[in-house]
Order: C-alpha cells, then sequence, then structure tokens
C-alpha cells in the first residue's frame, strides 16, 4: 500500500516537515502553502530532508482558508490564475473541500457567490492543463447515498468529467467525538461505503487520521492501534494507497505505518 502524507505546516516548515526523514517508502506528501511560490519554498525543504519523496500543492486560502462556494471569490480567481500560468513538470493539486467552520463570517458575506463560486471550483477542477492533475478532500459522508447532500453544497464534485482522485476524509479519531452509538454506525456505513467504492474504482481513496492536531488546534488523535485497524480495512477492501493527516504526528504510528507500507522500520534516533 502507498501512504502518504498532509501536513498544514502549523509549526512551521522547517519543523514539521522534519518527519519526512523517517519515510523510506515512496510517498506523497501534500504541503499547505497560501500561494504556489510559499509551496515551492516549502516543497525545496521537503527535498532536503528527503529527497525521494513526492511534493504536492494544497492550497490554502489566504483568508477564507479551505475552498467552498462560501470562499472569497478573488480567492477562487487568484488560485486559478495562478495554476493557468503554472508551467513545469506534472504537479498534484489538493483542492481541500471544506465549509469555512472557523470563519463563520464568511456564511453570511459570501452566501450571494454561493452559485458562482460552485462554477468557479468546477472550472478549477475543469482546468485544461496537462501538466496538472487535481485531488480533493471531500467530507467523510461525501460517499455512498448522502454524497447528493455534499454536491448540493459544493463541496463535492462529479469526477467523471475532471478525472480528479477524491480523498474522503474519514478520521476516526474526530468521528469518535459523535459518541459511542453515532460512531458505531458511522464505522458500519464507512465500511460498506468504502468497499463499494473500491469495486467501482472510481478515483477515490481514504484519508485516515488524526496523528496530530491541525488548523482546530483541538483535534483528538488516534491511537496506533486504531490506525492500524483503519488500514486493515482498507487492505481488506482493496485499496492500495491512502493519505494520512498528518506528517508532523506519525513518528509514534511508525511501525503500523510501515507494516503496510511492506517495508522495514526506519531508524527514528537522531
Amino acid at each position: 500500500m502507498r501512504i502518504n502524507f498532509f501536513e498544514e505546516c502549523i509549526g512551521g516548515p522547517e519543523q514539521d516537515l522534519q518527519p519526512a526523514k523517517f519515510i523510506t517508502w515512496p510517498a506523497t506528501i501534500y504541503i499547505a502553502a497560501t500561494s504556489f511560490n510559499e509551496f515551492k519554498k516549502r516543497a525545496a525543504i521537503l527535498a532536503s530532508i528527503n529527497p525521494n519523496l513526492e511534493a504536492a500543492y494544497w492550497p490554502v486560502l489566504p483568508h477564507s482558508y479551505w475552498i467552498s462556494p462560501f470562499s472569497n471569490p478573488e480567492e477562487l480567481d487568484a488560485l486559478r490564475e495562478d495554476l493557468l500560468s503554472y508551467t513545469g513538470p506534472t504537479l498534484e493539486v489538493l483542492l481541500d473541500l471544506e465549509l469555512p467552520v472557523l470563519k463563520v463570517e464568511l456564511f453570511k458575506n459570501n452566501a450571494r457567490h454561493f452559485f458562482s463560486n460552485r462554477k468557479r471550483i468546477r472550472k478549477l477542477l475543469t482546468l485544461n492543463k496537462e501538466n496538472i492533475k487535481f485531488t480533493t478532500a471531500e467530507y467523510w459522508y461525501a460517499i455512498g447515498w448522502a454524497r447528493f447532500l455534499t454536491r448540493l453544497g459544493g463541496v463535492s464534485y462529479l469526477n467523471h468529467l475532471s478525472k480528479h482522485n477524491r480523498l474522503i476524509m474519514y478520521y476516526r479519531s474526530t468521528l469518535r467525538n459523535n459518541g459511542v452509538v453515532e460512531y458505531t454506525r458511522v464505522l458500519n456505513y464507512m465500511n460498506v461505503a468504502l468497499r463499494a467504492e473500491a469495486a467501482r474504482k472510481k478515483g477515490v481513496q481514504a484519508a485516515l487520521g488524526c496523528t496530530s492536531v491541525g488548523i482546530f488546534g483541538d483535534e483528538q488523535t488516534m491511537t496506533p492501534e486504531e490506525l492500524d485497524a483503519d488500514l486493515q480495512l482498507l487492505d481488506a477492501a482493496g485499496f492500495r494507497e491512502t493519505t494520512i493527516f498528518r506528517l508532523a504526528g506519525i513518528e509514534p504510528y511508525l511501525e503500523v505505518v510501515q507494516h503496510y507500507a511492506q517495508l522495514p522500520l526506519p531508524h527514528t534516533e537522531e
């Protein structure tokens, strides 16, 4: 199984990208950055730590942060222009499709842009450039029968035209907050839906987490045993690739991860 990682660089790229030195298998690191120029600097830091890893661009909008129909339209336009001007080798771009729950004023301020922003995001995903491939990060319920809700909300898009890959954020540790009964139901739903998606081979993967807190600052983390159970589920369902949130917290989980990467455990001492 190919195991990739997200990295938000909350503590700074020099610090949060350091665990890349432990990754001895082929992997992609999705690096958050507010501009492509910032991404290039962070990708260079990653290459200095571990030149064998691939860097993918995870654009976070300077004010809106996540990409949704409630983002500031000028930021979505700026991102599109930034990508249109890109002339380098093939670049993977992650669009993190989430509602602005940390900046609730955007719901009110940009409600009038909802439908036009949804078109902007669709135009992003269908950008006609051979050297850019898109991946979207989407809510855990953006699969199965419930996907129509996220499509209506503009945080999931059909991928038969743009052929983008979709990462479903199946974060066990954050779902756990819903309580035992609800969480068990979610697990059962995810087990069935993920197996169905894997069977269809529709460019869908499951992203796992959390190994460390993210931008919210209060995310619960999973245990190594829980990560092992999730990786076992994906392996049994036929998934050959997954992405873990996040790289900065991966050291306590290395023994579990390397087992599924089928490579020797990397040496973790300085």
